[in-house]
């Protein structure tokens, strides 16, 4: 049995870490901003009239850099929550940093890019030099645990660094090091900060555009296409680019607030147990005082409201639990939140610390900083939008259970979306008299998930990503790489049957058209997103932790309202579940 919980870029960071690291009172360097860097091939070849209604090819890159990039990105820049830069840099011969950090409203940007392509390229590509120039460029970003960097990287032939490195022509090592100088960029940044793109531009073959396409393949979330001497084709992928850059600049910046440790402070306890007050009223208590449950509630709908629910039945009787019993040893920790596992049980009656688990086991999440633990709403959010959350997935999976003609029919429940159930635990805890009136805290408790866990698009507007290897009951397809392990203990026939391609791409384009559903179902009111947990062949997809794009951003800090729908409707591609069910892309 395993579990794992998404590892997510950004933490947190502590103030005294802060100011060690930037001198007392400084606050994060680059106050997480998000860094373009346009990496453009100025060499001879780029002379080259061949690009209709501009004088060279040069000319034809920076106009659509203007036009197709920035001219966008600065018509939407009030929506941005993080301020952009942009840098240029020029490489042929040698590797210049043309610009550095210019602001995205600077008045003086589109003049000067314009202006570089009116001069004329020389001397042949060295892409190494380029990269190099990139990773000095870049350095401050690494710093910076709330900054982002997006790179466009553009040529129109193969490297010429094997002249100046002193290789065969068509000896592999200059390219191996060019991937290996990337991918240290982007291992330094990390994959949810850092995103590359790679444009073939001009009439270059198969061949002589391979390099770039396997620097591209070096760094996930990296993208690459061959445009031909087409400045619309150059134009449709800058446009793409610049959706990915609106993604970055739109995500939510880690905030300089309190870590709070918690349950993790003392090494020598492993087990925190809260007995119901029912039994401690009743004189049956046997655990330390101090400690308490108050209650358990889930969300219910219908009601907009929490309501009280029973501890869970012993099996084979009408017994309860009597306890919850949390874990001190996270196994997992997010953004946001530290995950524990824990359970129900019934004590045993006068022996302290043992009893039976009921039910089935679970994790407990709780706040990693002292704001959250202290915002009232921070808790019963999460239970809040993950109900939410389910209504959706029960009408989606009802509606594509009544469509003809969908070819995933035959694959029965595999092609199911859900959410796992969660409740609140409301405790008392003298441990948080301190942070909180009454050390009255909540606690998320949800079923622990069994499977490798996977995440199938972000909050960001990421859709898709790397395939992962792992356990065959994982498809992937599609799936934002992360890091896994196989379930060794699963069995069943079911487990162990083998996902065929065109399988994949089915469950592919199912768990993509719930996000897109609930934003046509919901008249653009909501978009369910940062799908994330687990795929078996039995229950299909089995999810936690969501979050909803709003209108009137009602869903806390993930809720990035309009400009979060139109990320994911930017980067989203209808598949066949999206066409069975009548569902439209409106960019």
């Amino acid at each position: 049995m395993t579990y794992q919980l998404e590892k997510y870029h950004r933490s947190r960071v502590p103030v005294s870490e802060l100011r060690q690291r930037n001198g007392a009172g400084g606050g994060v360097a680059g106050g997480g901003k998000v860094h373009i860097v346009f990496v453009v091939d100025c060499s001879g070849s780029m002379r080259t009239a061949d690009v209709a209604n501009f004088a060279d090819r040069k000319e034809a890159v920076y106009h659509c850099i203007v036009e197709d990039c920035v001219a966008p990105l600065r018509r939407e820049h009030k929506k941005l929550m993080r301020e952009v830069e942009v840098s240029l840099i020029e490489f042929a011969d040698v590797a210049t940093v043309v610009m550095s950090r210019w602001a995205l409203r600077d008045t003086q940007l589109v003049d000067e890019l314009l202006d570089r392509g009116e001069i004329l390229g020389r001397g042949h590509g060295n892409y190494h030099f380029a990269l190099a120039a990139l990773k000095k460029l870049v350095a401050r970003d690494r710093e910076d645990p709330a900054a982002a960097v997006a790179v466009f990287f553009m040529s129109d032939g193969a490297p010429s660094d094997y002249l100046h490195m002193g290789f065969g022509h068509r000896d592999p090592e200059p390219l191996r090091r060019m991937k290996q100088r990337l991918r240290a960029i982007g291992q330094a940044l990390g994959p949810e900060r850092f995103c590359f793109a790679a444009a073939a531009f001009g009439e270059c073959g198969p061949e002589a555009c391979a390099a770039l396409q396997q620097l591209s393949a070096a760094v996930p979330h990296a993208s690459f296409q061959r445009t031909g001497c087409s400045a619309a084709g150059l134009g449709s992928m800058l446009r793409s680019f610049s959706s990915s850059v609106s993604s970055l600049a739109t995500d939510s910046i880690p905030s300089i607030r309190t870590p709070f440790f918690g349950r993790r402070t003392c090494p020598e306890r492993t087990l925190d147990l809260y007995e119901s007050t029912d039994t401690i009223l009743a004189g049956r208590g046997n655990s330390k005082p101090g400690k308490a449950l108050l209650a358990k509630k889930r969300y219910d709908l219908r009601t907009g409201g929490f309501v009280e629910v029973p501890l869970n039945a012993l099996s084979g009787t009408t017994s309860r639990a009597s306890a919850l019993g949390v874990l001190c040893t996270p196994i997992g920790e997010g953004a946001e939140r530290v995950v524990f596992p824990c359970y129900e049980l019934r004590l045993a009656r006068g022996r302290a610390l043992e009893g039976v688990p009921t039910g089935r086991d679970m994790v407990a999440k709780e706040p990693r900083t002292l704001e959250d633990l202290q915002d009232e709403d921070f808790q019963p959010s999460y239970c809040r939008k993950q109900a939410i959350a389910a209504k959706w997935a029960a009408k989606f999976n009802q509606e594509l259970g009544t469509v003809t003609g969908f070819a995933g029919a035959v694959l029965g429940p595999a092609i199911n979306v859900s959410y796992v159930p969660c409740w609140l635990y409301i405790v008392a805890d003298k441990e948080y008299y301190h942070q909180v009136p009454g050390g009255v805290v909540d606690i998320v408790a949800e079923e622990l998930l069994e499977g490798t866990f996977t995440k199938w698009n972000s909050n960001g507007g990421r859709v898709g990503g790397l395939s992962h290897s792992g356990s065959s009951a994982c498809f992937a397809l599609g799936a934002i790489a992360e890091e896994q392990e196989s379930d060794s203990d699963s069995d069943g026939e079911d487990d162990s049957r083998q996902v065929g391609q065109k399988d994949r791409q089915i469950l592919d384009s199912v768990i993509q058209a719930f996000s897109h559903y609930t934003y046509v179902k919901s008249g653009g009111q909501q978009l369910v997103c940062d799908l994330q947990g687990v795929w078996n062949w039995s229950d299909g997809f089995v999810l936690t932790d969501p979050a909803i794009h709003s209108v009137d951003h009602t869903f806390g800090r993930t809720d990035m309202g309009r400009a979060g729908m139109h990320s994911f409707l930017q980067s989203h591609t209808c598949g066949p579940a999206c066409r069975c069910l009548g569902l439209h892309l409106a960019r």
